[in-house]
C-alpha cells in the first residue's frame, strides 16, 4: 500500500510540474511579445516553437519520476549481520543438532566477535552446569556442576558467584567487569529463553577485553540467541531419546553386562513363576526394592567410572547377605529388586535392616559411606501381579520421602500399610 502511495504521490507531482512549466513558459512569451496568453498556451502564434517545449517538458516530468527508479542501498551493518547469521545457523543445523554442532558453531561466535571465550549454561530446577569447555572455564570454575543452593567447602571465584547470582535473578541481559590473569574484561550474561513458553533453559555468557564492541553487536546477539536455543533444546532431546533408546535394549537383555546382574525382564519372568505358585500352592512371597540415595546428584559429581563400580560393590554386597534362594536383579537405572520366595514381610523386614547396618559400615571406594531405602511388600490372595509390584514402588517411595535409609512396608490388608520401620 506504501509502495502505491509513493507511486501516485510521484506521478502526480510530474504531471504539476510539467503543466506549471506549460503555463509559466506561455505566459512568459505573451508577455514578451505582447501577443494572447491563450494563443501561447496553444502554439497559435508565428514564433511558438511546440516541439522544443514538449521536449522541455517530458524532460521535467521523467526527472521527476526518477526516485521511483532508484533501489535504496542495503545498510552495511545489515548485510553483514546476515552472513553472520546465515554461517552459524549453517554450522548448527548441518546435520540433527548434536553437542559437536553446537560447540564448533560457539567456536565460530567467538571468533566473529572476538571473544576471550563464551560460556554456556544449562539450567534446572536447583542445577547448573556448564555445556561447553575451554581454558577460561577451567581456570574460573572449581566443577562443570554448580548447585546454587548449597553449602561449598571452597570459595567461589568471581564468575561463579555471577554465574549463581544470575541464575537466582533471571535478568535477562547483565554487564559485569572482572579481572582474569591481571586483565580487565568484561561479561556479558544473555538468558537463552524458549521463544513460545519464555520458559529459562539456560544462559551464554561471553568474555571480552571490549565491551564497547559487544554492545554495538548486541542486535547480533540477540538474534543468535533463539538459535542457539532451539539447537541446544533439540540436542537434549536427542541424547535424552538415544539414553532411553540404551536403557531399552538394556532392560531388554536377560542380564546387565556390567553387574552381571539379571535385569527388569529376567526379575519380571521369576516374579510371574512364583505368583502362579503362590496361586497354586499358597506360598508365601515377598519382594524388596532398594534405591542407593542422592544416587541422581552422585552420577552429577563423580565420573561414571566409578558411579558403576559403585553398583558393582553394592551388588555384591547384597550377593554376600542374601539366601541362594533368593533374587537379585536390576528393576530400573538405579534402583534393584530382591525376590525373596517362602518369606513373609517379616523376613524382607530382617533382611533389610541386617543390609542397612552392613551398609552403614562399609565404604565404597572411590565414593565413601552411602544409604538406602527400602520398599518391602508381600503377596496377596487378592493380588495381581501389577498391584503386587506397584505396592513395593510405593513403599520405596514413601521410604525416600523419609529422607533415605528408611524402611517402609506395604501390605493390601491395612495391618502394616504406611509404617515407616
Amino acid at each position: 500500500m506504501q509502495i502505491k502511495l509513493n507511486k501516485t504521490f510521484y506521478f502526480f507531482l510530474a504531471f504539476f510540474i510539467a503543466f506549471l512549466y506549460w503555463v509559466l513558459d506561455a505566459f512568459a512569451i505573451s508577455r514578451l511579445h505582447q501577443s494572447s496568453w491563450i494563443e501561447e498556451l496553444f502554439f497559435q502564434t508565428p514564433h511558438s516553437v511546440p516541439l522544443l517545449k514538449c521536449l522541455i517538458a517530458v524532460v521535467l516530468f521523467l526527472t521527476t519520476l526518477v526516485p521511483l527508479f532508484i533501489k535504496p542501498k542495503a545498510s552495511k551493518t545489515s548485510l553483514l549481520e546476515f552472513g553472520a547469521l546465515e554461517k552459524l545457523s549453517t554450522l548448527l543445523f548441518a546435520s540433527l543438532a548434536t553437542k559437536f554442532n553446537i560447540l564448533k558453531t560457539q567456536e565460530s561466535f567467538e571468533k566473529l566477535l572476538h571473544l576471550e571465550a563464551s560460556i554456556v549454561l544449562l539450567y534446572t530446577q536447583d542445577h547448573i552446569s556448564l555445556y561447553n569447555e575451554n581454558l577460561f572455564i577451567k581456570t574460573s570454575f572449581h566443577s562443570k556442576d554448580i548447585f546454587p543452593f548449597r553449602a561449598n567447602t571452597y570459595e567461589k571465584s568471581d564468575v561463579e558467584a555471577m554465574v549463581v547470582r544470575c541464575f537466582t535473578e533471571k535478568t535477562p541481559l547483565t554487564q559485569e567487569k572482572i579481572f582474569f590473569n591481571d586483565t580487565p574484561m568484561s561479561i556479558f550474561h544473555f538468558l537463552l529463553q524458549e521463544e513460545e513458553t519464555k520458559k529459562t533453559i539456560g544462559a551464554l555468557m561471553l568474555v571480552s577485553k571490549d565491551a564497547s564492541f559487544i554492545q554495538r553487536h548486541t542486535s547480533l546477539i540477540k538474534k543468535y540467541l533463539p538459535m542457539l536455543t532451539f539447537a541446544l533444546l533439540l540436542s537434549l532431546k536427542k541424547e535424552q531419546l538415544e539414553k532411553q533408546l540404551t536403557d531399552y535394549a538394556e532392560e531388554s537383555k536377560s542380564r546387565d553386562e556390567h553387574l552381571n546382574l539379571l535385569n527388569y525382564e529376567s526379575i519380571n519372568e521369576h516374579l510371574f513363576y512364583e505368583f502362579k505358585r503362590h496361586k497354586r500352592y499358597k506360598t508365601e512371597l515377598t519382594l524388596m526394592l532398594l534405591e542407593i540415595n542422592m544416587f541422581e546428584n552422585l552420577s552429577k559429581v563423580f565420573p561414571e567410572e566409578a558411579i558403576v563400580t559403585l553398583k558393582k560393590e553394592f551388588v555384591h554386597v547384597i550377593h554376600k547377605s542374601i539366601r541362594d534362594v533368593d533374587i537379585l536383579g536390576k528393576w530400573s537405572h538405579n534402583r534393584f529388586a530382591i525376590v525373596l520366595p517362602n518369606n513373609t514381610f517379616k523376613a524382607g523386614v530382617g533382611l533389610a535392616n541386617k543390609l542397612q547396618k552392613i551398609i552403614e559400615t562399609a565404604k565404597f571406594l572411590p565414593i565413601g559411606k552411602i544409604s538406602c531405602s527400602y520398599g518391602i511388600t508381600s503377596l496377596s490372595p487378592k493380588d495381581t501381579l501389577g498391584s503386587f509390584k506397584a505396592r513395593a514402588e510405593n513403599a520405596l517411595t514413601k521410604a525416600n520421602l523419609h529422607g533415605g535409609n528408611a524402611i517402609e512396608v506395604s501390605l493390601q490388608n491395612n495391618e502394616l500399610d504406611n509404617n515407616t520401620l
